[in-house]
């Protein structure tokens, strides 16, 4: 699982690829979703290239939804 990446929009999705052990990315759904070791959040599908899949195998959480509400 820790060569793994799970893509969910709820909250029980995320839970369940926590559970895992997957790497987790949460997309705006019916929730904003949490942080966390293996969490890293989106606005869109449109911000998950090869860059972010190589930060977030690496161990490096992305949290590109708080960049893009504060920033």
């Amino acid at each position: 699982p820790r060569d793994c990446v799970a893509v969910e929009d709820s909250l029980p999705g995320m839970t369940a690829a926590l559970a895992s052990g997957a790497h987790t990315v949460v997309v705006p759904g019916s929730h904003n979703g949490g942080t966390g070791d293996n969490v890293s959040r989106v606005s869109s599908l449109s911000d998950i290239t090869e860059d972010f899949y190589a930060r977030i195998l690496s161990g490096t959480p992305v949290d590109l939804l708080a960049d893009s509400i504060h920033g």
